[in-house]
């Protein structure tokens, strides 16, 4: 790890493979199991005041994940730089993996159980709700809510109704 911000804490079994870079910005708090990893140049940045529930697993080959600030991600969430090509002909274990970035956005939620792929940019303020899939050519905007397989605009984020005094 090239740095780790103050003021973080890890549950059990956490699991750091770093060939890249990895960088956790002040108040991470990792449960149970996490696993980060980096491979061949990849970078894997993490936003201050950020949450990973257990079994969170980031992946980054060749290609960065960033996530911002004041992000909760629970459990069972994949977020991975990287494919497998898929092209017919050729054997999917021998193709090349096609390496993409990911943006993640401040103040973000992303569901128990989703998956995030390579070119994915999830905007601010956006809820994913759970066990949905980002693609990397989902379009998504700005405090909004999406859910399931791949994920579809469901509704705006609403402001709280303010308290009225009389």
């Amino acid at each position: 790890m090239q740095h780790v911000g103050r003021g973080y804490s890890f549950g059990i079994g956490l699991f750091i493979g770093n060939l890249g870079e990895i960088i956790i910005g002040n108040n991470l708090e990792a449960a149970n199991f996490t696993y980060l990893t980096t491979c061949k140049g990849g970078k894997i940045i993490l936003g201050d005041n950020c949450f990973l529930g257990d079994n969170c697993k980031l992946a980054s080959d060749q290609s960065y994940i960033h996530i911002g600030n004041y992000c909760m991600i629970a459990e069972n969430v994949s977020i991975r730089a990287s494919n497998h090509g898929i092209k017919k002909g050729m054997n999917i274990r021998e193709q090349e993996n096609v390496f993409q970035p990911i943006n993640i956005g401040d103040d973000v939620w992303i569901g128990k159980g989703s998956t995030i792929l390579a070119g994915s940019r999830i905007p601010d303020g956006c809820v994913i709700g759970a066990n949905s899939l980002v693609l990397g050519k989902s379009v998504l905007r700005e405090n909004c809510v999406y859910g399931g397989l791949p994920v579809k605009f469901l509704s705006e984020r609403k402001h709280p109704i303010s308290k009225i005094t009389e």
